[in-house]
């Protein structure tokens, strides 16, 4: 981090832009879900698959701002991608935004709720 309770511009951005927040409902659309009750951090990632590729991505959360920029960075990024590649590294998350080792809980979240989404595509072409 940059200094004790700031956060960096990267997460700032993402966290005001929150690019491919909202839910998909319809054909071909799953949901993964996560939940940490202890901090009450909830993770929803939806994905509509086609031909096993992401078609559409979004997310919900009740989070911090670093789970939301976390979110809002990788989401869109996974548009167009096979499903079957589709990961979440807390490493590299730390290190993107620049945040502290207590968050790396939350990323680890995250990967709970897309490996949630990807194992809901089972049967969908």
């Amino acid at each position: 981090m940059t200094h004790e309770g700031a956060y960096s511009a990267v997460v700032e951005r993402l966290f005001m832009e929150t690019p491919c927040a909202g839910a998909l409902v319809g054909p071909e659309c799953v949901i993964g879900e996560a939940v940490d009750r202890l901090t009450g951090t909830h993770v929803r990632v939806h994905l509509q698959v086609h031909q096993g590729h992401v078609a559409q991505a979004r997310y919900q959360v009740r989070g911090c701002p670093y789970t939301i920029a976390a979110l809002a960075f990788l989401v869109p990024a996974w548009v167009g991608s096979p499903v079957a590649s589709l990961q979440v590294s807390a490493d590299q998350l730390h290190r993107i935004l620049d945040a502290p080792a207590d968050r790396r809980g939350r990323f680890l979240l995250i990967e709970d709720a897309l490996r949630a989404a990807v194992g809901a595509c089972t049967g969908i072409t």
